[in-house]
């Protein structure tokens, strides 16, 4: 049968592997003839494998393509998204001029300025899923630090929102999110977008940003947790974290809430050495290894609320079929209730049976 190289988001469960993959470092993933499992694509996906030799599915991979844009398409003819796409635009390369002159001149933060710049985009009204919509149609652009800043703070006031926490708290989490990621300026880009793994030496480099931006952000006249949540974003409530391996407890809130922004942002973004995720496959990710390391108060409202904002959205479900979600798993809220035509499926009653990507 003849072999086809396709990208890793257009692979599905039950197409077999034509050749053996390994992962940057040379270690074997994943045996030629094994049959892919949603487990497998998530396990490819993030160890950066960007394309599979499967035998040929010729057929049910270009109808998958022919949907996928099919749906970016229509989002980004939307007059709400061009409008946004504007305001985003301009956002961005105001951010970056504000950023780069704090870190290259020691330039006051203007916090009224950043604070114009969220209402700007948050004037659109746009919410819940339809922000992360947007959001995911802005990834053409190279500076991937200040989009992706960008995107952090807009989640955080998502999430913020979903919390009930007042307008004052809001706009603050919302700094906290803007801000969190300024001392990667002080990384060398190469390190920031270099495809594959990075070496144990790279890494401690890159690590140092979490330092790098709070020394940055302690000499601002700001308020002490967009400083704190620069620091901490990376910590883990199981102690795994960096760059001080804190304990829940010594973390606060507001870099506890960053963090779970930054890590859907990240996972669900495209990026030169892997595919985005779809975003139940991160809330399956986050359910199966994520309560132990972020706060469950936060983290556990993000996900039910994320995973209801797609109901009534249609999906492409692992075996080729599209579906829409009806109803969401309390207990399993990356395996919702679908409906192929006139059939219900409870996805927490399919094992192997996933949603493949939002349609």
């Amino acid at each position: 049968m003849q072999i086809r190289k396709i990208p890793i988001h257009y692979a599905r469960a039950n197409m077999t592997i034509a050749e053996n993959i390994y992962d940057s470092m040379g270690l074997l993933l994943v045996t030629e003839d094994t049959a892919l499992t949603p487990r497998i694509i998530i396990k490819l996906k993030l160890h950066g494998v960007n394309q599979i030799g499967v035998y040929d599915y010729r057929k049910e991979i270009d109808t998958f393509v022919d949907e996928q844009m099919t749906y970016l398409d229509r989002v980004r003819q939307t007059k709400t998204f061009k409008s946004f796409q504007v305001d985003f635009s301009k956002s961005v390369d105001e951010f970056r001029k504000d950023i780069n002159e704090v870190v290259t001149n020691n330039k006051e933060i203007d916090i009224p300025k950043l604070t114009h710049e969220l209402d700007r985009l948050l004037a659109q009204n746009v919410t819940g899923s339809s922000m992360f919509e947007m959001l995911q149609c802005m990834r053409e652009y190279d500076d991937l630090t200040y989009v992706h800043s960008l995107n952090v703070g807009l989640i955080c006031h998502v999430i913020g929102g979903w919390l009930n926490f007042s307008k004052e708290d809001n706009y603050l989490l919302s700094l906290c999110g803007l801000l969190h990621d300024v001392g990667k300026l002080c990384i060398p880009k190469k390190l920031i977008t270099k495809p594959g793994k990075l070496t144990a030496e790279e890494f401690t480099t890159v690590k140092a940003h979490a330092y790098r931006g709070y020394e940055i952000l302690k000499k601002q006249n700001i308020d002490e947790r967009i400083k704190l949540a620069a620091l901490m974003h990376h910590e883990k409530c199981d102690g795994t974290g960096y760059p001080d391996g804190l304990k829940s407890e010594q973390i606060i809130d507001f870099a506890k809430i960053v963090a779970v922004a930054d890590v859907y942002d990240a996972m669900t973004a495209n990026r030169v050495y892997r595919a985005g995720l779809c975003p139940f496959d991160v809330i399956e990710l986050f359910e199966s290894d994520g309560l132990q390391k972020f706060d469950p108060k936060f983290l556990l409202p993000f996900l039910e609320r994320t995973s209801e904002s797609y109901i009534n959205h249609d999906v492409y479900l692992s075996n080729g079929q599209k579906a829409r979600v009806i109803m969401i798993n309390k207990a399993a809220l990356s395996k919702p209730v679908v409906q192929v035509s006139q059939q219900f499926i409870d996805l927490s009653q399919r094992p192997g049976l996933h949603i493949r990507a939002i349609l």
